[in-house]
């Protein structure tokens, strides 16, 4: 945790002048979540003003706060032009303190999920911080940083963007020593205006690194070729699923999930995954390809991704009521990433169905792109369709009669429920703001993951 006196802190802010002696440990930009100890940083965001918050903070143990304004209080005050680039400063001063071996990783669909297993394999190493949940933009990267301690050896940032810019600005905070795009989809494409926008906002990661840190690049990515291009040659790391590179991989399906294979110069390790998808197949090589950046042995990466279970709500299997199963895979969607979550499901006998909330930020193409993305699950053989939203119910008309639109989470989740059964595997979708993990909640007949992708995984999905 964050821990700094009042030098430092004039060091860092020389505007700043406190005539007493203080320390502080710990950051709080959230007066309800104030620890005795901390500095106050008031934020400003769309609906909130940090600064009007600032009543009583002595009484809470806060010993100083960061302003943009001088106020009314009988703390000592810092005032800056811009408290989210204080914010920043102060992450940055505490990441070199601390100065982990740091990992950056982003990308449109999977940077949580290689995350998370990049996360399980170091962590198997030595003491690593990890970014929680979607603590990934402006605010969250360095509230991600204050978590560092002094025995933490790595640290695995997880960083998203949905607009230019905003990528490099998180890599000055940041300061990585090895960076990854996992890929560059058609996610969040009303903020760069079109997939050669997001192509390059990703690159940004590259470029800033080009010569200040190991660049990880999956080869079997189309934008491959103009991220290689932007970096140092000598400070590339390469892996692919489809040719020869650097670090190669393959999978095989099993009963129980898959069977990751991988090498890497003249060594060769397996290892045994829980998952479906070529699409965690690749995330896993990813995951691997890192660790190896970060000296870890192949062997040792592969023994240490060995059961990884996979991210809540990104691909879970559950049971569902009426023994039904469900893929809660209702973190985030956009069309990408839904085309993977489709081929997931059609690998499973059974009946395939789907329910989906609209998907956002997709710009003005957005009613092209959910019926192109429904079309494309028609085709692969959903048998029904259940669309939650404006951009969704659009869509449903593709399905006909077996198309089915709702304005609310609980009429859709009672129509659902009266129809699920035995053997019906149920896909649930949709971004963020769609809330789809109420729909999971509905059906679902247990509270934390069912990890095992059960026995049937060699059923096939077939165009209606």
């Amino acid at each position: 945790m964050i821990q700094m006196n009042r030098n430092q802190l004039m060091q860092l802010f020389p505007q700043f002048k406190a005539e007493q002696d203080f320390s502080f440990s710990g950051v709080a930009i959230d007066s309800r979540k104030i620890e005795k100890g901390n500095i106050f940083v008031a934020i400003k965001g769309d609906n909130f003003d940090g600064h009007d918050y600032l009543n009583d903070l002595s009484k809470k143990g806060v010993v100083a706060i960061v302003v943009d304004r001088i106020v009314n209080s009988n703390l000592p005050q810092i005032v800056v032009q811009d408290t989210r680039e204080a914010l920043a400063l102060l992450a940055n001063y505490w990441r070199k303190v601390i100065n982990p071996i740091i990992i950056a990783i982003t990308g449109s669909n999977g940077k949580t999920t290689v995350k998370e297993m990049l996360g399980q394999i170091l962590s198997s190493q030595q003491k690593t911080l990890i970014t929680q949940g979607n603590f990934n933009n402006d605010i969250g990267v360095p509230l991600t940083f204050f978590r560092l301690t002094e025995y933490d050896k790595y640290a695995v940032i997880e960083m998203g963007a949905n607009h230019a810019m905003e990528i490099q600005y998180l890599m000055s905070i940041a300061q990585p020593d090895v960076v990854y795009v996992n890929n560059a989809h058609s996610a969040h494409v009303e903020g760069f205006g079109s997939l050669q926008g997001i192509v390059e906002a990703k690159g940004e990661m590259y470029q800033y690194a080009a010569t200040k840190a190991l660049a990880v690049i999956n080869d079997d990515e189309a934008a491959a070729g103009y991220w290689k291009s932007i970096c140092a040659p000598e400070n590339q790391l390469s892996f692919s699923m489809q040719h020869e590179s650097a670090i190669s991989g393959d999978f095989q399906l099993t009963s129980s999930g898959m069977t990751l294979n991988v090498k890497y110069k003249k060594e060769v390790a397996s290892c045994q995954l829980p998952l479906l998808g070529a699409h965690n197949a690749q995330n896993a090589l990813a995951a691997v390809s890192l660790a190896v950046a970060c000296k870890v042995s192949l062997q040792q990466a592969c023994d240490d991704l060995q059961g990884f279970n996979g991210v809540a709500g990104r691909q879970q299997f559950l049971s569902g009521i009426n023994d039904s199963r469900l893929i809660d895979d209702s973190y985030n969607a956009n069309p990408d990433s839904l085309a993977a979550a489709v081929d997931v499901l059609c690998a499973l006998d059974g009946e395939h169905w789907l329910a989906l909330g609209d998907m956002a930020e997709l710009g003005e193409r957005s009613e092209e792109l959910h019926i192109k993305a429904v079309k494309h699950a028609q085709q692969k053989g959903i048998n029904q369709f259940f669309a939650l939203g404006n951009m969704s119910c659009r869509s449903a008309e593709v399905f006909g009669a077996q198309g089915f639109c709702f304005s609310q989470h609980e009429e859709m989740a009672g129509f659902i429920a009266q129809r699920l059964k035995s053997g019906v595997n149920l896909l649930i979708k949709g971004s963020r703001s769609a809330g789809m993990d109420k729909l999971v909640k509905a059906l679902s007949k247990e509270t934390s993951p069912h990890q095992t992708v059960a026995e049937n995984t060699a059923g096939e999905c077939h165009a209606l």
